[in-house]
């Protein structure tokens, strides 16, 4: 995958991330920023535009948004670096807020469940990744029981980004 379609991928995990428990608050939107000044996680993405998009898209489709996601993460060609990377900033989003709850890890579950990094090199890359690597998942047809669960509902609240682009108090 290249460099500008990773960036984007990555943002658009990191958005799945932050919006799984049906609400953004302005921590992760801080979070966000920083990643995309301090490690340039994004590259030259305009992020706030990207965002807005997502959120637009997200608010049209609702749970669709996330199973688009899924689909274009299991044929997104990822190789193992890049499937780290992308997993490191699942995790680290969920992390963002110190309130991580459990649907919050099965949604990282579900993301390590359509990469072919083994456990052994996730923990190696990210060593208190531990709890998101417990087996949930033994089977694609428990994956696709769990992705029902997760998306029980088709109707998905609608959800407003804090202010992106402004420091955060």
């Amino acid at each position: 995958m290249n460099k500008q379609d990773l960036e984007l991928l990555l943002l658009k995990t990191v958005f799945c991330c932050m919006a799984s428990d049906q609400t953004i608050d302005a921590a992760e939107i801080a979070h966000i920023q920083e990643r995309g000044k301090d490690m340039k996680l994004f590259g030259d993405l305009d992020q706030k535009q990207e965002l807005k998009r997502m959120e637009g898209e997200l608010n049209a489709q609702g749970y669709g948004f996330f199973r688009h996601y899924f689909a274009e993460l299991a044929v997104a060609g990822l190789d193992r670096d890049q499937e780290l990377i992308v997993l490191g900033a699942a995790i680290d989003m969920v992390e963002a807020n110190e309130e991580v709850e459990y649907a919050e890890i099965k949604f990282v579950k579900l993301i390590r469940s359509e990469l072919k990094v083994t456990d052994e090199e996730i923990l190696g890359a990210h060593p208190g990744s531990a709890e998101y690597l417990k087996q949930d998942i033994v089977s694609n047809v428990y994956k696709d029981r769990l992705i029902s669960q997760f998306f029980s509902d088709e109707s998905f609240p609608v959800l407003k980004i804090p202010n992106f682009g402004e420091e955060q108090a």
